[in-house]
């Protein structure tokens, strides 16, 4: 009767770790100029987890850590931004289940909050949101799209005044 309590207990510690472990999302980076292509693990509670090719293997990158969140909510999904010779790599973080965001920046190996663009929140009856961040360029302004889970909601958002806000001249209600 215990040989079969612990082998209950092993698929059931089975189960809900491999539960746990799909949860988290990956992100592949593809190689720059001054960058070797790399993956980036997400948890839904704030860990992110860096590995970088080199020759012919993934090696984990003790040079970017987790950040560390201001943002209330759970269940937080990111978005990793590529360096360049002048601009920081940038993080773009944010809660599915309240809708906060914020932006990082890394910088000598630690995530600091971006100074060029703030926190903010997009605001759904949903509790479940994808979020997506478009960077500025010179041509145009840098932009986030929520999406609500069930397909009914959807918010851009811009910056204006330093403070994120719903572009109005689309409609939040898809249907």
């Amino acid at each position: 009767m215990t040989k079969y309590i612990h082998v209950l207990l092993i698929l059931l510690c089975t189960v809900l770790l491999s539960c746990a472990q799909s949860s988290n999302e990956m992100q592949f980076i593809p190689a720059t100029d001054n960058y070797a292509a790399s993956v980036n693990i997400y948890t839904p509670s704030g860990e992110l987890t860096q590995y970088y090719m080199s020759d012919g293997k993934w090696k984990m990158n003790p040079n970017v850590p987790s950040p560390k969140m201001t943002i209330s909510g759970s269940d937080y999904r990111f978005q990793y931004l590529s360096g360049t010779e002048t601009l920081a790599p940038m993080l773009f973080a944010y809660s599915a289940e309240s809708g906060e965001f914020q932006f990082f920046s890394l910088v000598d190996k630690k995530w600091q909050n971006n100074k060029l663009l703030s926190k903010g929140k997009a605001s759904f009856s949903s509790k479940n949101l994808s979020m997506e961040f478009v960077p500025g360029h010179e041509n145009g302004s840098a932009y986030i799209t929520a999406y609500a889970s069930d397909k009914k909601e959807i918010s851009v958002l811009a910056m204006t005044d330093n403070k994120w806000s719903n572009i109005e001249y689309f409609p939040k209600k898809v249907n």
